[in-house]
């Protein structure tokens, strides 16, 4: 379900997730259209529809997975994952990063560490805000309506993107009229895009 959302919404995969549960939704997202990346320990075997980049440690693929994404999703795990789930939200906390970072909690295995991270944001300790949902659809779209601290009023005025010949036009708020040729795209709507209004719409974010 993950890599097909991933393909719905036009976005990229880069995976550090070893062993069969990586190769499945390496898998998902290529039946959806993405072409992902796979961050793998030197002399392991890519899948076949990936491409490869190959690392030293697992500190290294987390680091590059990290390098290579827009936003960080971690699926539940052990000792290790909560470990990697903690330093991304430090990075937050400290303002080392302005990446979202994710976890998709299908049975509820982090409620507990969800718990204690709100007793810390009530007694005005150091906390990052924590997005977790059970299905991927609902975290995807809150992945898509984040937005770093200090930047929502500059984005709220541009709501609408225009591409028509090659030419990229940034609309205000209000519904955007319907022009022959033109693809008109909500800013932060991925559903049914165009490709082309896809890639501006990671450079945009990105530039922001």
């Amino acid at each position: 379900m993950l890599g097909a959302e991933l393909g719905r919404r036009c976005w990229g995969l880069v995976t550090g997730l070893p062993g069969p549960a990586g190769a499945d939704l390496a898998g998902t997202a290529v039946l959806g259209g993405v072409e992902p990346i796979e961050v793998l320990p030197r002399g392991a075997e890519a899948q076949p529809s990936c491409e490869p980049r190959w690392v030293g440690s697992p500190g290294e693929r987390t680091s590059l997975v990290h390098q290579l994404s827009d936003a960080v999703l971690v699926l539940p795990g052990g000792v290790d994952v909560v470990a990697v789930l903690l330093d991304l939200l430090s990075g937050q906390a400290l303002e080392l990063g302005s990446k979202p970072c994710a976890v998709l909690d299908p049975t509820g295995l982090f409620d507990p560490l969800a718990e204690q991270l709100a007793v810390l944001e009530q007694a005005g300790e150091l906390s990052a805000p924590l997005l977790r949902e059970a299905d991927p659809g609902r975290l995807a779209g809150r992945f898509a309506a984040w937005r770093p601290p200090g930047l929502d009023a500059v984005r709220d005025e541009v709501t609408w993107m225009r591409v028509e010949d090659g030419s990229l036009s940034l609309l205000l708020a209000g519904s955007a009229p319907s022009l022959p040729g033109a693809v008109s795209q909500r800013v932060g709507d991925r559903s049914g895009c165009d490709p082309v209004a896809a890639r501006l719409q990671d450079l945009l974010l990105r530039s922001s």
